[in-house]
């Protein structure tokens, strides 16, 4: 029997492995829609890759849901650079973070990155008061 028990290092470097193979897959996938070659998926490219059945398949063999990668990616854009596009590299391995469920681990490392980003916004909004205030002599 001990000789039939996967070993737990194999068994890590195979799912390790397949991890690095889907989002090298995803990858492809999504550049090959990305018809102005930016590294950047529009709005309108990430849809036309989702009609496709080659996407729709390969997230449904990663456990991704269609309508949740629908919000992610809405999520991404609207958080985007201002001009609505995802970049391609960013979006991959988000969508690989966003494979199964989530544990207390990534509750607590959104958590710090929520608070880390909500202490760069004050920070920059006290930089802003403090340029208004110099010019308007508040």
């Amino acid at each position: 029997m001990a000789v039939l028990k996967p070993d737990p290092e194999v068994f890590a470097r195979e799912l390790s492995q397949q991890e690095w193979v889907d989002a090298q897959k995803l990858d492809r996938l999504c550049r090959a829609v990305d018809t102005d070659e930016s590294g950047k998926l529009t709005r309108e490219q990430f849809e036309n890759g989702l009609q496709k059945n080659h996407i729709p398949l390969l997230l449904k063999s990663l456990g991704l849901q269609r309508h949740h990668l629908v919000e992610f990616f809405k999520f991404m854009a609207e958080d985007s650079s201002g001009d609505g596009q995802v970049d391609i590299h960013t979006f991959v391995n988000g969508c690989m973070v966003l494979r199964g469920v989530a544990t207390n681990f990534d509750l607590q490392k959104l958590h710090a990155e929520l608070k880390s980003n909500h202490a760069q916004h004050d920070k920059h909004l006290d930089s802003i008061m403090r340029i208004l205030r110099e010019k308007f002599d508040l």
